[in-house]
């Protein structure tokens, strides 16, 4: 299972204040706190230590976006293998167009848009190509390739 941090796809939607005054409005990113799953591979050096380091690749997805990942890990145990990972995440993000200013209330300020709500689109327009953003991962995995995992496994029902 894989968390990312400060890689978030919010929905945006135009609110209008007025006849001839909108903004627009950020929302939160529905799916934030939930996990993904994915693929990482763990490079270490060969040892008997039952705590050791390693450098980790991989990707995840949640079914309609990609993201990649580079960090480090902690392999716990010989065989039976639990790991915990943390690093770079990277990956495309929605954004707004360039011609509309987003609504950022925590900085005292309403970028207003001087036109009425009829007049602009019904959805607010996205940046085309979707620009790619560098977040922070953190995620948990277990090595089910390992021989006495298969056993392990076997016995649980997978």
């Amino acid at each position: 299972l894989l968390f990312n941090f400060n890689l978030t796809d919010p929905a945006y939607r135009f609110e209008a204040l007025s006849d001839s005054s909108t903004r627009v409005v950020r929302e939160q990113d529905p799916s934030f706190y939930l996990p993904r799953l994915g693929l990482l591979l763990h490079i270490s050096r060969r040892s008997a230590r039952q705590i050791k380091p390693a450098f980790t690749i991989g990707a995840s997805t949640n079914g309609n976006r990609l993201r990649y990942y580079m960090g480090g890990s902690l392999l716990f145990g010989r065989s039976q293998r639990f790991v915990v990972n943390a690093g770079l995440a990277g990956g495309q993000v929605a954004e707004v167009a360039d011609q509309y200013r987003i609504t950022d209330e925590t900085l005292g300020h309403s970028n207003v848009i001087n036109a009425p709500r009829s007049d602009l689109p019904a959805t607010v327009p996205l940046r085309d190509p979707e620009p790619w953003r560098v977040g922070a991962f953190f995620g948990v995995s277990f090595n089910i390739t390992g021989g006495r995992n298969q056993e392990f496994l076997s016995g649980i029902g997978l």
